[in-house]
């Protein structure tokens, strides 16, 4: 019982002693996960991942000739993106590792219906609609129309863009120019503040942003993402031996040593108690009691013999009554 309980910890502090003494203390910088995380942020623009939605495109009455149309219904699968975007590190949502459809390819098709007119977004300049050849053409009208609609997506400042905020609470904190400061031996710029307890905390608030600046703030968690890891791989190093020492004392302290006291005083020594305690209860005063509930049978028992002779005495007496009375009623029906 004490090696099942102490043997797992001790074993996972000797695998932090052991990495702590090669200098092969893992860490989180160089994880492959983490790696593959900045990698995708990084190098993949948000905006080629916002597509439409099928099913809703089809369904709607504005889209039905775009959608009727062989060459303009590609529109479907059209990102926000301007150019054509190759998933760098992830599958394409088309599968595998093929390209998403940006927003050039689907407006140099309309151009062909027509000749092209300014940036229908400030946010997407490649947005553009166009002057229609046929103004009955329906497919162009429909295309025009789907191109508005990406436009009121793309200029849209309903995107939420987290910040953290200084110690004033007002001005934006910008974590990837935090830095290690050798001649004070900390890290200056990394948003935390002494609150009014002395506790150091963060600042945050909710803001509201365009898709632009929703894609460049996905973007800039990259480098947000190296520095923070760089500096909690720099303070574990320097915690690794406190940890290995303080953490496994207080941990041996209040976790195994109270088990341990705990199981040492669990026996069997309440046992015979308990044992005694049924036996007596059971055989001894179990039989008494049986004996008791017998006595009193007998006892009732004779009460119900007296009890059923008194009971036919007013019986007898209640017939031998009423048949006397039957007599005499008899008798003074045949004098009349």
């Amino acid at each position: 019982m004490v090696m099942t309980i102490s043997a797992p910890i001790n074993m996972a502090f000797d695998s932090l002693s052991k990495a702590l003494g090669n200098g092969t203390l893992p860490t989180m910088g160089n994880n492959t996960d983490i790696l593959a995380l900045r990698n995708l942020l990084g190098k993949n623009p948000a905006s080629a991942f916002v597509l439409p939605v099928a099913d809703k495109i089809n369904g709607d009455i504005r889209f039905s000739a775009m959608m009727s149309d062989t060459d303009l219904r590609a529109g479907v699968a059209v990102s926000m993106a301007c150019a054509d975007t190759t998933p760098d590190g992830i599958e394409s949502p088309g599968g595998g590792s093929s390209a998403i459809p940006g927003i050039n390819g689907f407006v140099a098709k309309l151009a062909s219906r027509g000749f092209l007119l300014g940036p229908s977004s400030t946010g997407r300049p490649c947005l553009k609609k166009v002057a229609c050849t046929n103004p009955a053409d329906l497919a162009c009208l429909s295309g025009n129309s789907f191109i508005g609609l990406k436009a009121q997506v793309a200029d849209s400042n309903k995107y939420v863009c987290p910040r953290f905020l200084n110690a004033d609470k007002v001005t934006t904190c910008d974590l990837t120019l935090m830095f290690w400061n050798s001649v004070t031996t900390t890290w200056n710029n990394d948003c935390t503040f002494k609150d009014s307890s002395g506790k150091r905390t963060m600042y945050t608030m909710n803001t509201t942003c365009t898709m632009q600046e929703f894609e460049d703030y996905l973007k800039k968690f990259d480098q947000v993402m190296e520095k923070v890891f760089a500096r909690i791989d720099t303070e574990a190093g320097k915690l690794g031996a406190e940890i290995d020492t303080k953490l496994r004392n207080l941990v041996n302290t209040f976790l195994i040593t109270p088990a341990m006291s705990i199981i040492d005083g669990v026996t069997c020594g309440f046992m015979p108690i308990f044992y005694r305690a049924v036996v007596d209860g059971l055989c001894f005063q179990g039989v008494v009691g049986l004996r008791m509930v017998a006595k009193s049978y007998v006892v009732l028992s004779f009460f119900m013999v007296f009890l059923a002779i008194a009971m036919y005495t007013f019986w007898s007496l209640a017939v031998s009554n009423y048949n006397a009375y039957v007599d005499a009623a008899k008798k003074v029906g045949g004098s009349q």
